[in-house]
């Protein structure tokens, strides 16, 4: 059985992992025409064989979907630390819309569209595979569930003298 580092919670590796997954969600969520479920569940199945993907020119601005924070929140939880980097990639490759109100009253952070902005290059699919592989993203969910055995049995605090 092969034994590889799974990372600590809250630790810089884990957040790394984090950043790459939602960057990896984020641009193709924008990379979409509508940012429907029915178009997402046309995305590539990483676990059935694929035909090469035809890729974009890296020169031509993409035109795409867009997508809300409250989207990324639905699917990777609504904890501070997901909704800081989320916005930190969201900053990177989109803009928020121009209608930002509803009936005249503004809409919460959450509800804000965001569309990509008009310089934004969209990611051939290798790139995004290459940012964030599966294997990556199974020792991340299984640093999560670890940390939920541990509160399940009420562990709250590890105390390792070796730290101190």
């Amino acid at each position: 059985m092969p034994k590889v580092q799974v990372p600590v919670p809250n630790s810089r590796l884990a957040r790394r992992i984090m950043t790459a997954r939602l960057t990896v969600f984020i641009h193709r969520r924008l990379a979409t025409r509508s940012s429907s479920p029915s178009v997402l569940s046309e995305l590539p199945n990483p676990l059935q064989p694929q035909t090469p993907l035809p890729t974009q020119p890296p020169t031509q601005p993409s035109v795409g979907g867009s997508v809300r924070l409250a989207d990324i929140c639905s699917e990777f939880g609504d904890g501070e630390h997901v909704v800081d980097l989320a916005l930190a990639v969201l900053r990177s490759c989109a803009q928020p819309s121009v209608a930002a109100s509803v009936d005249g009253r503004r809409l919460s952070r959450d509800q804000q569209v965001w569309t990509p902005k008009p310089d934004w290059v969209r990611p051939s699919e290798n790139q995004l595979q290459a940012l964030c592989p599966p294997e990556l993203w199974c020792r991340y969910e299984s640093m999560l569930a670890a940390q939920q055995r541990c509160l399940d049995v009420g562990v709250v605090r590890c105390l390792l003298s070796w730290l101190w």
